[in-house]
């Protein structure tokens, strides 16, 4: 299903980089949607500055969320010093495209993998970027 909406408008109050990345998850969730398949996709930049895309694989309820994939295709390519991160969700009804928050289970493999990363993120004063402490303030095993 190709998608003709419109890009998003910049975020007030967010830095070019972290629009140029909610730009890049966007495109690749309009790129790859698959009702059923795919519905999320990441963007994450590392120190370096490269930036890993991500989306979700639904599998009969198993589902890898986009964010997990991102790390991994950084670690395949060596570049492992994560830096910002932003997943995006796609509504198969209105084709809307929307920043959505990493799930827990995203957050501790961030923890694991990136401690010092950033994250795109909806809070109740609209879109910011956080630190992935303040989103997972007391993580599993500390």
């Amino acid at each position: 299903m190709k998608d003709k909406a419109e890009p998003r408008k910049s975020v007030k109050g967010l830095d070019a980089e972290a629009q140029e990345l909610i730009e890049i998850a966007e495109k690749t969730i309009n790129k790859h949607f698959a009702i059923g398949r795919h519905h999320v996709a990441s963007a994450l930049k590392t120190k370096s500055g490269n930036i890993y895309p991500g989306i979700h694989l639904d599998c009969a309820g198993f589902d890898n969320c986009a964010e997990p994939i991102s790390i991994a295709n950084a670690c395949m390519a060596d570049d492992k010093e994560l830096s910002l991160v932003v997943a995006v969700v796609k509504d198969s009804r209105t084709q809307s495209v929307d920043i959505i928050n990493p799930c827990g289970n995203c957050l501790q493999q961030f923890l694991v993998f990136g401690p010092d990363i950033e994250v795109i993120a909806q809070t109740p004063q609209g879109i910011r970027r956080l630190h992935l402490h303040e989103l997972l303030p007391y993580p599993y095993g500390n």
